[in-house]
């Protein structure tokens, strides 16, 4: 579902926002296996000689995968954050505020660090249940 939507990038965000939004128990459940799993089956792909290129190319869908994953949990942290202030504002606005308080949470020395790499695997966990589906 998630593949078949890739091409539309804003519906694609759009269902790991929902994801995260409306399932967090189910993304943190995603958690452990995305910490194992995924980098188990690209070091099996690595390994081989035969699929190597294949490996390569999977750690750039992975990046991507993260990368749209980081941008959905940055709406919806702007979203949350918005609402709570009792405002509505649109989508760009609020991934924008979004991004801006990771990144704020990002500055913080070794909190910041070990919360964004918290971040990080909640939208690879994300995006990884979306792709399940």
């Amino acid at each position: 579902m998630f593949v078949a939507n890739a091409v539309d990038a804003e519906s694609a965000n759009e269902e790991v926002a929902v994801e995260i939004a409306l399932r967090p128990g189910r993304v943190a459940a995603w958690i452990p296996i995305s910490i194992i799993v995924v980098p188990l089956v690209l070091a099996l792909l690595m390994a081989t000689i035969v699929a190597a290129p294949l490996s390569v190319v999977a750690v750039c869908i992975l990046a991507v995968w993260t990368a749209c994953g980081y941008l959905s949990l940055a709406y919806v942290v702007g979203d949350r954050m918005t609402r709570a202030a009792g405002r509505e504002v649109q989508p760009f606005i609020a991934l924008m505020i979004g991004l801006l308080a990771i990144r704020l949470l990002r500055l913080i020395p070794i909190v910041g660090a070990i919360a964004h790499s918290i971040v990080v695997l909640i939208a690879l966990a994300a995006t990884c249940a979306v792709g399940w589906d």
